[in-house]
């Protein structure tokens, strides 16, 4: 964001961060389907993030982000939705393994989402390719 400020009200806390994302990152992968920008940034994303965040942790919210897709978006918004409070305590419980980094990337492409399925869609498509590059990097 132009003010030096994520969605979260962080300032710059980039060289303290395993991952850098913004406004712009999002829009391009949810909004505008841009799966080569999805492509390289899930990557990056994931070697950042090999060394703090289980495959456990990940697929404990991934597994809820296939069923809503498996039982139909259009029905499952709300429980979509309901990812985000649950990403927030995962990140800040103790002894968590989930870093804030990834969950605040979550929250900022599930808010990208809104109540489109077709940017639903691209969430899984993103998600799916982050736990698939983190897997790829030795992510533990």
């Amino acid at each position: 964001m132009s003010n030096g400020q994520n969605s979260h009200g962080n300032k710059d806390l980039r060289e303290k961060l395993l991952i850098e994302f913004d406004e712009k990152d999002i829009t391009l992968i949810i909004d505008d389907g841009d799966y080569d920008h999805l492509v390289k940034k899930a990557d990056k994303w994931a070697e950042g993030l090999k060394e703090k965040l289980s495959t456990s942790q990940i697929r404990n919210i991934f597994g809820e982000v296939k069923q809503i897709q498996l039982r139909g978006f259009e029905k499952n918004k709300n429980r979509f939705k309901l990812l985000k409070p649950k990403l927030a305590y995962a990140s800040h419980r103790s002894g968590s393994n989930c870093p804030k980094e990834f969950s605040n990337l979550l929250e900022d492409a599930i808010s990208a989402v809104g109540d489109n399925e077709v940017k639903f869609e691209r969430f899984v498509d993103l998600f799916e390719s982050l736990l698939a590059y983190h897997k790829a990097w030795g992510g533990k």
